[in-house]
């Protein structure tokens, strides 16, 4: 990944850094009091709610938090890829995350919910206007201390 040290070629002639972090709010919830408050990100993001960043003039984005992580921490390992800790997509804070393989990963985000949850974020999400649906499941999401594709796959019935 590249390093962020180069100056882009905007009209204001930031670094990647630069531009990062002017879109993170370091003020944001703490959802693990031992792990301090989420430093959100408030740049564009994905459907699911995760941030994106262009690192470079030619629009190449890539996931936020993964860029955040890398930076601190230097390259991921082929793979593996950073866990939150805290669940909650739209944070960037390094020390929120750990490196785990994409199996880990997905086992830790649908480990949480017991049937009585999933059964009344189904209730929640069938109550919700259709207009609303996306940010009743990010509500819920971090209600529940899971990733938003977490209720996706409820939703879906692809959760077990």
């Amino acid at each position: 990944m590249w390093d962020g040290r180069t100056r882009h070629s905007s009209k204001h002639g930031l670094t990647a850094q630069e531009r990062f972090w002017a879109k993170v709010n370091k003020n944001g919830p703490i959802i693990i009091p031992r792990l301090g408050k989420c430093w959100v990100w408030t740049g564009a993001t994905d459907k699911d709610g995760y941030g994106r960043f262009g690192l470079d003039k030619d629009h190449r984005s890539e996931p936020a938090y993964r860029v955040a992580f890398e930076w601190e921490n230097g390259p991921l390992a082929p793979g593996m890829e950073p866990d939150h800790l805290c669940s909650m997509e739209e944070c960037v804070r390094p020390t929120h995350m750990k490196a785990v393989t994409g199996t880990r990963n997905n086992s830790n985000a649908h480990r949480k919910l017991t049937p009585v949850q999933v059964r009344a974020i189904e209730q929640a999400i069938n109550a919700a206007p259709h207009k609303r649906k996306t940010e009743v499941r990010k509500a819920l999401a971090r209600e529940y201390g899971v990733a938003s594709g977490t209720i996706y796959n409820v939703l879906k019935e692809d959760y077990k």
